[in-house]
């Protein structure tokens, strides 16, 4: 299954580059281009090649990145939702001392 190896390891790289490089950016528009070019050639040109067994490998190897993407990015979501939480107490905590500061 080298074609197959071959295959999610660039899928990989997709992944990795919208995980680490902001929504939008040069980086993720052209990470968008070129993943819509790979795909687009691996369902056309490789896949038919592909046996039955590859083609189930690939398919669920696709799965597990789609899902490790998706438990990622839930991380993610959390992390982002703690830390603007511990900002608030702490935007809270500053002005309760700047208004007991400004009472003495």
């Amino acid at each position: 299954f080298e074609v197959v190896d071959f295959i999610a390891d660039v899928r990989r790289v997709w992944h990795n580059c919208r995980m680490y490089n902001q929504e939008g950016s040069m980086i993720c528009v052209l990470c968008d281009l070129m993943e819509s070019i790979f795909e687009h050639n691996v369902k056309e040109r490789i896949m038919p090649q592909l046996t039955p067994e590859a083609q189930v490998e690939l398919t669920e190897r696709a799965a597990e990145l789609e899902k490790e993407r998706d438990e990622t990015m839930a991380e993610l979501a959390r992390k982002a939702a703690e830390a603007a939480r511990k900002a608030e107490e702490e935007q809270k905590e500053s002005g309760k001392r700047a208004a007991e500061g400004r009472r003495a």
